[in-house]
């Protein structure tokens, strides 16, 4: 009878030590989840190479906003495309590329920005100057109330 029980013992001791085990393991996960470190940008490299900051992931306060903000500039500049000067018209193709990745694909405004920055620099050769991309970028991330 003894044994019986001493046998019953080491089951129900096994399996508390296994709940045990779970709710420690549980309580990992959720504390790990809660203090996540904001994802670094990826494109750092274009952002180095203007001068300007590359936002962390995740930093853009004003998403809808900087969309509506960009929709509005499109119209505008659309119907003076074909007079435009050459930066006038690099503008508009940028604001058109982060409008499709931002509000289309939902891709981060901080990468969109510069992958697309990246994009026109190679199209036009590095013309209009270095100062004049910084400066788009820096008013187009404004827009979408990224860092400063």
């Amino acid at each position: 009878m003894t044994q019986l029980m001493i046998n019953k013992l080491r089951g129900l001791a096994g399996c508390i030590a296994l709940l045990v085990a779970f709710l420690f393991l549980g309580s990992v996960d959720a504390s790990a989840q809660e203090t996540a470190a904001p994802l670094d940008n990826p494109e750092i490299a274009i952002a180095q190479s203007l001068g300007v900051n590359a936002c962390v992931l995740g930093s853009a306060t004003n998403v809808q906003g900087g969309i509506n903000s960009l929709e509005a500039l499109v119209v505008a500049m659309r119907p003076n495309e074909p007079t435009a000067s050459m930066f006038d018209k690099l503008k508009f193709r940028y604001y058109v590329a982060v409008l499709q990745d931002v509000r289309d694909y939902s891709i981060f405004p901080e990468l969109s920005l510069l992958k697309n920055l990246r994009h026109a620099t190679r199209m036009t050769g590095g013309n209009p100057s270095i100062q004049q991309f910084a400066g788009l970028y820096n008013s187009t991330k404004a827009l979408f109330g990224m860092c400063q």
